[in-house]
C-alpha cells in the first residue's frame, strides 16, 4: 500500500513519524556532531504551527499560514503537532508537517530515538521490497540530527494523482516529518519520477526542517 498524506496523521508508536528507506547516497548532506555536545531538550513549538518563510517553502505553502489539524491534548509523555498548508484548489504542490515532542525528561531522548529508528526501519523494508524503484530513500546525519528522506512515486494509495517526498528527522527529543506533495507526471515512469523528486526536493525538505528546528522551544 502506498503512503498517503492521511498516514502522516496516524504515525506508529506514540504518533511516530512514518517514512521509507533504501540505501542511496543522496539527500541531506552528512555532517559530524561533536560527541561532547549534549542533546537539547525541547518543550514545545513557538507557535500553533511552524512559520515557513524560506524561498523553498513558499512553493509548497503558497505563502499561506499553516492550519493545525487533529490536535490531541498534550500528555505528560508527548505532544503531537500536525499542520498542513493545503490549497483551496486541492491541487499540488503543498506540504504537511508532523511534530512529536517527547516530554518525560528521564526518557525523552531514548523515546525519540526509539520511535525514529522504528519508523525508519519499517519503511526501509518497504522500499527494499519495491523492485520498481518508484519508492526510494536515503539516510544521513543532517545539521539538525539523523534523518531519512523518502520518495514515493508508485501511484498507489489515496494520493494516486500525486507523488510524495518526505523527510523524517530526530532533533533531540523531537521527531519532525516534512511531507511534500507534487502533481504526478503521468508521462514519466515511477522510477524516473522518484529520481527527479529525490534530486530536486531533498534540499527543500531539509530547508523546511531547519526552519522548524529554529522554532522549537528549548528548556530554559
Amino acid at each position: 500500500m502506498g503512503r498517503s498524506w492521511s498516514i502522516v496523521w496516524t504515525g506508529a508508536a506514540l504518533a511516530v513519524l512514518t517514512g521509507c528507506a533504501t540505501v542511496e547516497q543522496r539527500g541531506p548532506a552528512a555532517v559530524s556532531t561533536p560527541p561532547s555536545v549534549l542533546p537539547v531538550y525541547y518543550t514545545g513549538l513557538s507557535g500553533e504551527c511552524p512559520v515557513l518563510k524560506s524561498t523553498e517553502a513558499k512553493r509548497f505553502t503558497g505563502a499561506r499560514v499553516g492550519n493545525r489539524t487533529r490536535t490531541p491534548k498534550p500528555t505528560s509523555r508527548f505532544e503531537r503537532i500536525d499542520c498542513d498548508w493545503y490549497p483551496s484548489s486541492g491541487v499540488a504542490p503543498w506540504v504537511v508537517v508532523a511534530i512529536t515532542i517527547f516530554l518525560e525528561p528521564s526518557t525523552a531522548q531514548q523515546m525519540a530515538e526509539s520511535a525514529f529508528t522504528q519508523a525508519r526501519d519499517y519503511d526501509t523494508g518497504r522500499a527494499k521490497a519495491d523492485s520498481s524503484h518508484a519508492i526510494q530513500a536515503t539516510e544521513s546525519t543532517t545539521p539538525n540530527g539523523p534523518a531519512y528522506v523518502v520518495v514515493d512515486a508508485s501511484g498507489d494509495g489515496l494520493t494516486a494523482d500525486m507523488d510524495q517526498l518526505w523527510q523524517g528527522t530526530r532533533i533531540g527529543n523531537t521527531l519532525v516529518t516534512v511531507t511534500l506533495f507534487e502533481k504526478l507526471d503521468a508521462g514519466a515512469h515511477g522510477s524516473a519520477r522518484a529520481d527527479k523528486l529525490m534530486t530536486e526536493l531533498s534540499a527543500t525538505s531539509q530547508s523546511i526542517t531547519a526552519e522548524i528546528a529554529g522554532q522549537l522551544v528549548p528548556r530554559a
